[in-house]
């Protein structure tokens, strides 16, 4: 397994490409055959598990990224197109189950899916007849809603505001008629003709408004709007009389009471004051790049974007700005989102205001907002951009922020470099960086104050917080390698190793919490920890600052252990260096990547090949292999652990301690322990066969001592019982029978969830009669299935299953659906069937009917003959889990086949 890295260094400054790149001949991502061998990058097999796409996608010898926008197996299918990906392409993100369902690297509301999930929304919209949390209660039936304003009934007549959400301001709602308004009382047909309020809302004030013709305050003179003189004798002229309102005022312009029209050249409301010189037009007339976007956090990592996206806002121009009415507005593939910002939202000069999706300061991170705005979400993977913009659509900064370019690291808000704080500059990649700032326990950023320069402090003796980042000298992350503030060698690539991981440990919420892995020093002298970047297979978003703030030797042959959560580690006297949720490790591929600044120290890749398929035991570098960087790239040398470290949750591991020798033989077959690390227990380790094994047995590979009473090949099946004893001599000095056996080559079983065809399985070879055969959902073993019964199936319930196929998730079966297993001959004929179980236990009788129970047998008492059916093998049995039966665990969902003994 060769490393994989590659980084710009315009995205990041930490990172870069390693000029020791261990590839030998073919270059992965250069479209140039450089070996010969007519494969060209990621098509050639020697690339496989390289670097080859234009970000550091890695190239595979099956595609099973299906989210990174490249064709990793150089199949000509990308992602979702290619057949390869029809797993992950296929599931639907559940949004609130911590779990990343459908494989894109998104988890819950992270996820672009669930944007409009209830449970991501933020509860009970009132407005839109939508039960959008999910509770069966809508709008205003909702108990969410009993003081929204749209469900409230009262409109306030008085604030220009839409307070009950139906469309109508102040006297235009028919819920103010008879009610005070701003200016005068509200009426459906305006009669009060002398009191310069337009009351029905119709756009004409007093005599000016028809229904006023008759009125008695409209037969003396009448303001003449478009001529110069006060001709109602009011002594409003003209634009200034509310008579006027939306009239032909002198000079051709339109008269308005307070001005809106701000680019006309006309005193519309006749002030004195013309567009943008009247205070009316402030907002409107905010010049481009008075306002500039300086700090953006896309994707935090302590709370969920839903709470925790926010965007900074500076206030450049040498006046105070107020945001009302302004338009925030947001843009990526999936369209633009808008929102505008309602009340005086005053920015001084100079100033900083933080506008986020919640101000909640104990949900939102910890991060006090100036403004709280909806329906904008920011892209975590992908292209997006933000900006403000007028109402009238000029816009006044804007910043797009490609994926390809910018630094979009979870949890690490981006933010424009203290010297460069203009418009213009951050539409410049260049200049933005990752914070280096923390503003929660791992979350970077500045909201609300000022940011530092992205180059890194490198006076680090002057007692100067020279890069503005809150931190002086060495205890500033620039200095971590400065010669007066570290007290051991600064590393080097290869001066430290990934020796232990622990991808996939089966417990805990979240599911990475018990997570951790093992650096350790392989030199004859002390390293610095202090100042490393850790990554996991994606080193442009998801990476941890090892920021100390002081020196932090690792002795030489020491070993330093990085968990996720340190709180849940209890028992263990050794150092913890806890680095969050910034590092989610996958389970079947995944990496662990150490930087120093652009300098790759080690890493390690690993994928479905490696020994992670049992939960709860990390994965070690043998110690009998070259402690190098170079061994620790091949799977051959590194094994699953056999120590337990946490006698709680049972997880297996030495971390701190020394590692085993992956490249021992099982020796001792009789401890009920497995010794190598092989997954195999005594007599089941080949290591064993011709030994003794724990129960006094002889271990064998095919039992042939039918007579001792022992399993001695560790297939369940003892003596007489295994069809390897048939003829030899069993129990009591009597030979064991010859069983009746049946060719089912060529015969096959599909498994269809709703009408989907999931899996198939074909049988092969020659089938003792009398047995069962399970197809089941993740059950590895049969010992798997019948524990997922409640209570667990017993070994005589168990004992006659011969071949268990495992559909490893893909088959979930639903009472909503066409949930089936089609069982055909080997002419592709379709001969039995089982389906809909609907949360039951089907069993199949003697007369071909079904019958529905909660509770089962097991592989026993099926009917030898079915009224009918000539076939050798049948469905007996199918089941579908659900509380109110034996089957409780949703693992234990399976399809039955029986081989008749006839």
């Amino acid at each position: 397994m060769r490393k994989w890295f590659i980084l710009s260094l315009s995205i990041f400054f930490f990172f870069g490409c390693d000029p020791e790149s261990k590839t030998k001949s073919e270059i992965c991502n250069d479209n140039i055959d450089n070996d010969g061998d007519t494969f060209v990058d990621c098509a050639d097999p020697g690339c496989f598990g390289q670097a080859g796409g234009p970000t550091g996608q890695l190239c595979q010898s099956q595609e099973s990224r299906c989210d990174d926008e490249f064709d990793n197996d150089a199949d000509g299918n990308v992602d979702c197109a290619d057949s390869d990906c029809a797993a992950s392409c296929g599931a639907v993100e559940d949004c609130d189950n911590t779990t990343d369902d459908d494989g894109d690297g998104d988890i819950d509301c992270d996820d672009a899916d669930c944007v409009a999930d209830p449970a991501c929304t933020g509860g009970e919209i009132c407005d839109n007849t939508t039960d959008d949390d999910g509770d069966g209660d809508i709008d205003c039936d909702d108990a969410d809603c009993v003081a929204d304003p749209a469900c409230t009934g009262a409109e306030i007549c008085n604030n220009t505001t839409d307070d009950d959400g139906d469309g109508d301001i102040d006297c235009e709602d028919v819920d103010c008629l008879g009610q005070q308004g701003a200016g005068g009382l509200c009426q459906a047909t305006e009669t009060a003709c002398d009191d310069e309020f337009d009351n029905d809302a119709d756009g004409d004030v007093d005599c000016t408004d028809d229904d006023c013709a008759g009125d008695a305050a409209c037969q003396g003179p009448v303001e003449i709007c478009a001529t110069v003189g006060d001709e109602d004798g009011d002594s409003l002229p003209d634009c200034q009389d509310p008579e006027c309102n939306n009239q032909t005022g002198p000079g051709g312009g339109t008269c308005q009471t307070t001005e809106t029209s701000c680019a006309d050249s006309y005193d519309n409301d006749g002030d004195g004051d013309s567009d943008c010189a009247d205070s009316d037009c402030a907002a409107e007339c905010i010049t481009a790049g008075s306002l500039v976007i300086t700090e953006i956090m896309k994707d935090p990592n302590v709370v969920a974007d839903t709470e925790g996206e926010w965007f900074e806002v500076t206030n450049t121009s040498v006046a105070t700005i107020d945001l009302g009415g302004l338009v925030i507005f947001s843009s990526s593939s999936g369209g633009e989102e808008t929102h505008v910002i309602t009340g005086s939202v005053p920015v001084a000069a100079g100033a900083r205001i933080v506008l986020g999706i919640s101000g909640n300061f104990g949900l939102n991170g910890g991060v006090t907002v100036g403004y709280v705005f909806t329906g904008i979400t920011f892209n975590n993977t992908s292209d997006d951009l933000v900006g403000i913009r007028t109402a009238g659509g000029t816009v006044i900064d804007q910043v797009a922020f490609p994926a390809a370019t910018f630094p979009g690291f979870a949890g690490w808000a981006m933010q424009l470099d203290s010297a460069h704080t203009t418009a213009a500059d951050n539409d410049t990649a260049a200049y933005w960086c990752p914070s280096r700032v923390k503003y929660n326990s791992f979350d970077m950023g500045t909201p609300g104050v000022a940011n530092h320069t992205c180059a890194l402090e490198s006076a680090c003796n002057d007692s100067n917080d020279n890069d503005g980042d809150g931190t002086v000298d060495c205890a500033d992350f620039g200095c971590a390698h400065a010669a007066n503030c570290s007290t051991a060698a600064a590393p080097v690539a290869g001066s430290l190793i990934i020796s232990e991981i622990m991808a996939n440990p089966g417990v805990g919420t979240p599911s990475y919490q018990y997570e951790w892995f093992e650096i350790s020093n392989p030199t004859a002298g002390p390293v610095e920890l202090n100042g490393l970047t850790i990554c996991d297979d994606t080193p442009t978003r998801y990476c941890f600052l090892a920021h100390f703030g002081v020196s932090t030797p690792l002795a030489a042959g020491g070993k330093a252990i990085f968990v996720s959560d340190n709180t849940v580690w209890s028992g263990f006297s050794g150092t913890l260096f806890a680095y969050g949720p910034a590092i989610q490790l996958g389970n079947a591929a995944d990496a662990v990547q150490v930087y120093s600044g652009v300098t790759l120290i080690d890493a390690v890749v690993f994928d479905a090949a490696w020994p992670f398929a049992t939960a709860g035991r990390a994965v070690q570098f043998s110690t009998s292999a070259t402690q190098d960087n170079t061994a620790n790239d091949s799977v051959a040398n590194w094994c699953v652990a056999i120590n337990e470290y946490d006698a709680v949750n049972h997880l297996l591991g030495t971390p701190g301690a020394a590692n085993r020798d992956c490249n021992v033989s099982e020796t001792i077959c009789n401890n009920n322990l497995d010794d190598d690390g092989d997954g195999q227990i005594d007599c089941a380790d080949t290591n064993c066969l011709g030994q003794t094994g724990s129960l006094g047995e002889v271990c064998q590979a095919t039992e042939t001592t039918c007579d001792d009473g022992f399993d001695n090949d560790r297939d369940s099946l003892t003596d007489c019982a295994d069809p390897n004893c048939a003829g030899l001599m069993g129990p009591g000095g009597i030979a064991c029978p010859v069983l009746n056996t049946v060719d089912l080559t060529g015969y096959y079983v599909e498994v269809y969830q709703n009408g989907v065809l999931k899996q198939t399985y074909t049988l092969n070879g020659t089938y003792q009669k009398g047995k069962y055969i399970v197809v089941a959902r993740q059950a590895v073993d049969v010992a798997a299935w019948a524990a997922s019964f409640t209570p667990a199936l017993t070994a005589v319930e168990t004992q006659n299953v011969v071949e268990l196929f495992d559909t490893n998730n893909s088959w979930q079966m639903n009472d909503t659906g066409d949930d089936s297993a089609i069982l055909y001959n080997p002419s592709t004929v379709e001969i039995d069937r089982a389906a809909n179980p609907a949360n039951k236990i089907r069993t199949r009788q003697a007369d071909g009917s079904w019958v529905d129970g909660t509770t089962t047998d097991g592989a026993q008492n099926a009917p030898d003959a079915i009224t009918g059916y000539t076939h050798p093998v049948y469905c007996f049995q199918i089941a579908e889990a659900a509380s109110t039966i034996e089957l409780t665990a949703y693992q234990g969902n399976y399809v039955m086949l029986y081989i008749p003994n006839n």
